[in-house]
């Protein structure tokens, strides 16, 4: 077995054909069938079943993809601690981090990072847990800092207490409901949720309160459609306060009322027993300090 038939596998797997990933992997298309042909005689199992549209994996060959990509990431990763080790800073740190904890944390953390690693590339990206989820196991993303996931996590993932998060709610300058006293006040109030429909922050506030769940127009995940929505719209959004502070900084407003609510704790996930390459490293504890 080779690395290049691991690649091979790979590309034609997130391709769904030979000639796609021929192209990507700038090969001819024989060459990648003989890779993979090879492959397949050498583990005793067909990876792909072959159609004329296109392949798609037999359970044997999502197995065996699963632990390719995280074979491959972590060669990667090696290639980049040793480096790094040596003094040549290098390679890639790859992170997701929801939207509180990028207004949060990112902007002190960011300069210096570019400062001590600047021929590292730092690959952001903003989602909650069940984004990064995926990336994490295969080894792809080096850690996850945001919501705590309901369901908890997978034995191969360490989760460490990060920080607690406040909920604000925010406002376009000008919104009628700018004087509300009470939740009792914004039933009536078109809501986003900065959370996800199965783990609805705003149907949570609103119960613990003793009040009946007002309806939520829109969820989203993103800082910037949040923004967006709630400048260009009477909305009003329930998120966390570095967020809020993001978007006061932007000119918008909050609306000062009680939202004590047990939102969930903000984590630190990566994977479970694999050091963080130097970077990595340096990167989330530039991120712990800002915290």
């Amino acid at each position: 077995m080779k690395i290049n038939q691991l690649r091979d596998v790979i590309a034609v797997a997130n391709k769904g054909s030979f000639r796609a990933a021929a192209r990507y992997l700038n090969m001819t298309q024989s060459a990648i069938s003989r890779s993979i042909n090879e492959l397949e005689r050498d583990l005793g199992t067909v990876l792909f079943d072959r159609h004329a549209r296109g392949v798609l994996l037999t359970p044997m060959g999502e197995r065996f993809v699963q632990r390719a990509s995280l074979a491959l990431n972590e060669l990667q990763r090696a290639r980049d601690e040793l480096q790094q080790l040596q003094g040549s800073y290098v390679g890639k740190v790859s992170v997701c981090l929801s939207s509180g904890a990028l207004a949060k944390l990112l902007p002190g953390a960011l300069r210096s990072f570019h400062k001590k690693f600047p021929d590292v590339t730092l690959e952001l990206i903003e989602g909650q847990y069940f984004i990064a989820e995926t990336g994490l196991k295969e080894g792809s993303i080096d850690f996850y800092i945001g919501p705590e996931p309901q369901g908890g996590v997978d034995g191969d993932l360490v989760v460490e207490h990060f920080y607690e998060n406040t909920l604000v709610i925010l406002a376009r300058p000008g919104h009628p409901m700018l004087g509300a006293q009470s939740l009792h006040d914004l039933q009536a109030a078109r809501w986003l949720s900065a959370a996800t429909a199965q783990t609805d922050e705003v149907s949570q506030l609103f119960m613990a309160h003793g009040l009946p769940s007002p309806h939520v127009s829109m969820f989203c995940k993103t800082i910037h459609t949040i923004i967006l929505a709630v400048q260009h719209s009477d909305l009003v959004a329930l998120v966390p306060k570095p967020l809020a502070q993001f978007g006061i900084s932007l000119g918008l407003s909050t609306i000062d009322i009680d939202c004590s609510v047990n939102s969930p704790r903000s984590v630190f996930i990566r994977r479970l027993g694999m050091p963080l390459t130097p970077a990595a490293e340096y990167f989330s504890e530039r991120l712990r300090i800002e915290n």
